[in-house]
């Protein structure tokens, strides 16, 4: 959305539905993902109160999980990495 316009980046992620991307879940996102969308840009440029958006502390294995879910061949890959800059930042 950032490098062409929202309605650009919607009509790729809808045109790579059941492709790249589940085609339930951009069935599921697509209705909010113009708003989302908006409300990052104006966070991004400061006119919005970043408490408006919801804000979660996130494990790094969940993100990692998230990748390897997006890129299968990574498996064990990014839990990895979770663990190790866990660990580093511990120290």
């Amino acid at each position: 959305a950032r490098s062409h316009d929202i309605p650009f980046a919607l009509e790729a992620v809808q045109r790579n539905a059941g492709i790249k991307y589940p085609a339930e879940l951009v069935s599921r996102v697509l209705p909010q993902a113009a708003d989302w969308l908006a409300a990052l840009d104006e966070a991004a440029d400061g006119a919005a109160n970043p408490v408006d958006l919801p804000m979660h502390a996130v494990p790094l294995s969940i993100v990692a999980d998230l990748i390897e879910l997006k890129l299968p061949w990574l498996t064990g890959y990014s839990r990895r990495v979770s663990e190790l800059v866990q660990r580093a930042a511990v120290l």
